[in-house]
């Protein structure tokens, strides 16, 4: 009987917590996320005898965000992810995993204020893979790395739109 109160109490709590989120002065709550798998295989990578030298593995990523509207004009964001988890390693406890998950994305977006197109404050990802001057978001490397940053990023939109400046300043380690 406990288990069925249990599972009727996680029932009542996703059915209704659409609806609850209004209580806490929020709006719009939309949630996405990813699962992502990277394999390589390699043979004979080491030399090019005829005994076989072969490695190969699969990693894995998990991602899960919550996007909220807190007022007109006022968005925020919250993302965890997992990385680092490689195919036939074994199981996991639920202890282990508490360490291994990371705040990747907390940040508060103000649109249209102070003459600015938008002003980001909070942890979060910039720029995008393959950019030229840095990226600083989730990796797409053999191990499916994710890095974010601490700080304040400026968008701006002037001369009738001709013209987009960014502005960012942040911190990535304290020291």
């Amino acid at each position: 009987t406990m288990k069925k109160l249990m599972a009727a109490a996680i029932v009542l709590m996703f059915a209704s917590a659409g609806t609850s989120w209004g209580l806490l002065g929020l709006e719009d709550i939309s949630f996405d996320g990813s699962l992502e798998v990277k394999g390589i295989s390699a043979d004979n990578e080491t030399d090019v005898s005829s005994s076989q030298d072969h490695r190969g593995g699969a990693n894995t990523r998990v991602r899960i965000g919550m996007n909220m509207t807190v007022t007109e004009g006022v968005k925020g964001r919250l993302e965890l992810a997992r990385t680092g988890r490689q195919y036939g390693t074994g199981a996991t406890t639920v202890a282990a995993e508490e360490g291994l998950w990371q705040v990747e994305n907390a940040y508060v977006d103000l649109n249209d204020h102070f003459t600015l197109k938008n002003i980001r404050l909070g942890r979060q990802y910039v720029g995008e893979a393959g950019d030229l001057a840095w990226n600083v978001s989730p990796s797409d490397d053999y191990s499916l790395s994710v890095s974010a940053i601490d700080g304040l990023l400026l968008e701006g939109t002037y001369l009738d739109e001709m013209l987009d400046v960014i502005l960012f300043t942040g911190k990535a380690f304290e020291n």
